[in-house]
C-alpha cells in the first residue's frame, strides 16, 4: 500500500515540544497508520504512546485473527485493548505526564479511526472535510458525567479542566488518553517509525 503523507508540528507558546507522532508503514501486510499524540504536562507519555500503541494493536489483532481466513486486522476491540495496554504501561513508567491520542489505521481498503482526549481525525473530501472522531472534552455533558461517575470533578478557569484522582487504573483517568504517572518528564522529542 502506498500512502502519501506529510507531517507538520508547531510548539505553540510552550518552551518545549510536548507532542509526538508516529507513522507505521508495514507494506508486507498492507498496513499503514498515522498517529498524533498531544502531550499534557510534558512529552514523555506522548513519546511512549507513539512507540507502543500500534505494536500493542498489531499484536492483539494478530492474536485475535488466528483461524480467520480473510486476514483482516482492523478490530475496534483490539484497538480499545491496545489503548488500555498503553495506558497501563505509561502509568507503570511513572512519567508524570499524560497524552491525548488520535490514530488512523488503513488495511485492505478499510480504515479504523479512534481518539481519546481532544485530538481528532479529519479527512479531506473534495472541497470539504469529514470529521471521523469526536473530542472528549470535560465540558461536554456526556464526558462530564463520565468523569464525575469516576470520582473526578470538572472545574473551569478559562477552559474546563479535570481535577481527578491519579491512580493506576485506566478507569480513574482524566479524559486524556493516557494517565499521568508521577515522576519527572525526561523531555523527550517526538519520534516516528517508517
Amino acid at each position: 500500500m502506498t500512502v502519501a503523507y506529510g507531517i507538520a508540528e508547531t510548539i505553540g507558546l510552550r518552551l518545549h515540544m510536548e507532542d509526538a507522532h508516529a507513522i507505521w508503514d508495514e507494506e508486507q501486510i498492507g498496513f499503514f497508520s498515522a498517529e498524533v499524540y498531544d502531550g499534557h504536562g510534558g512529552s514523555l507519555a506522548a513519546v511512549i504512546a507513539a512507540e507502543v500503541l500500534t505494536p500493542y494493536f498489531l499484536s492483539r489483532s494478530r492474536n485475535g485473527q488466528r483461524g480467520k481466513a480473510d486476514g483482516e486486522i482492523l478490530s475496534a476491540e483490539a484497538l480499545r485493548e491496545a489503548y488500555l495496554d498503553t495506558d497501563r504501561y505509561i502509568i507503570d513508567q511513572r512519567t508524570g505526564s499524560g497524552a491525548a491520542a488520535a490514530v488512523l489505521y488503513l488495511h485492505k481498503g478499510r480504515f479504523l479511526a479512534a481518539n481519546a482526549g481532544d485530538v481528532r481525525i479529519v479527512i479531506g473530501q473534495g472541497k470539504g472535510a469529514l470529521t471521523l472522531t469526536r473530542d472528549h472534552k470535560p465540558d461536554l455533558p456526556e464526558e462530564k458525567a463520565r468523569i464525575e461517575a469516576l470520582g473526578g470533578r470538572v472545574i473551569s478557569f478559562d477552559v474546563a479542566r479535570v481535577n481527578a484522582r491519579h491512580e493506576p487504573s485506566p478507569r480513574g483517568c482524566p479524559p486524556q488518553a493516557f494517565c499521568h504517572g508521577g515522576a519527572e518528564d525526561s523531555g523527550g522529542r517526538s519520534r516516528k517509525r517508517e
